[in-house]
């Protein structure tokens, strides 16, 4: 193993040339072909101009350094794949393939900004996004319903609509648009969905609903999402349709296309389609089984 530099072995170029700046300086200064002031000068550019270099030198070695710890570990997993592959029989080597084709599929959905997630990265990641947020910055977010109890039952999206809660605290601008389903005609239900509007005004998020036979000629228009604005991310949701508290995995995108998406489909939702503020109170503090309208 090779053994480590000092920080004079890294180093002695460019401190000798600076040890020769400065003399040569010191030399003109004292034959008085400069003056002190210049001398005085000439020294700070040579002292920050050495830094710079070993700022730069620093910097270059880090990531030369990264980028050979990337290369060592992508030859090593390329090699174990390989090798796995090799040994193999016919009958495993067919039940593989499909194993690192998904991985593949996953990797270049990668690449283009889209990372997959199980349903506890999913809550863990979002979890992180939220704590991160900075105040002042704006999330907003669809989130349809086709059952309430997602918000109300579920323990991970109750402790989800927690932080919800701890980061409008800081001063983060959280907008929500509820999108209800069909369902409104069960007076159980429209009183869950009160509940949790309610609930979530109170927090002082900003919340907007959009009655779903509106927008149910366009499936863009209801996608469930969580954009955070400011950082460029995004998360996208998909539940079991048999039991819609269940999350069955999530998306995190970087995509810029997507993201623009996203901001397109909830501004078209809050100007086009939103029930209006009296419309919603109506219907916050209506009679059971009364249903909202855009009119």
């Amino acid at each position: 193993m090779e053994k480590p530099r000092s920080v004079i072995e890294q180093h002695w170029p460019e401190g000798l040339l600076s040890v020769i700046l400065l003399g040569a300086t010191t030399v003109a200064w004292m034959s008085h072909r400069i003056t002190a002031d210049a001398a005085v000068v000439i020294d700070v550019i040579t002292a920050t101009l050495a830094i710079y270099v070993v700022i730069l030198k620093g910097y270059f070695a880090r990531e030369a350094e990264s980028l050979a710890a990337r290369q060592t570990f992508l030859d090593s997993r390329t090699g174990e794949i390989s090798s796995i592959l090799a040994e193999l029989g016919s009958v495993d080597f067919d039940y593989a393939i499909p194993i690192v084709d998904s991985a593949l599929e996953r990797l270049r959905l990668i690449r283009h900004g889209d990372l997959q997630l199980d349903p506890t990265s999913y809550y863990n990641d979002i979890s992180d996004a939220l704590k991160s947020a900075k105040p002042h910055s704006r999330i907003f977010a669809v989130s349809s319903m086709p059952t309430i109890d997602r918000w109300t039952t579920a323990p991970r999206q109750i402790n989800y609509f927690k932080e919800n809660v701890e980061t409008r605290s800081r001063g983060v601008q959280i907008h929500r648009v509820f999108i209800i389903q069909p369902e409104e005609t069960n007076p159980a239900y429209l009183d869950k969905v009160r509940a949790a509007i309610l609930e979530q005004k109170a927090a002082k998020i900003t919340v907007y609903c959009v009655w779903f036979p509106d927008v149910q000629h366009d499936p863009s228009l209801y996608e469930d999402f969580v954009c955070f604005d400011e950082v460029g991310i995004a998360y996208t949701v998909e539940m079991d349709k048999r039991d819609p508290t269940k999350v069955l995995f999530g998306h995190r995108f970087s995509n810029k296309q997507k993201l623009q998406k996203f901001r397109s489909v909830f501004q078209s939702l809050t100007e086009r389609y939103c029930i209006d503020p009296t419309t919603l109170n109506e219907f916050l503090t209506s009679v059971r089984g009364a249903s909202p309208s855009n009119g």
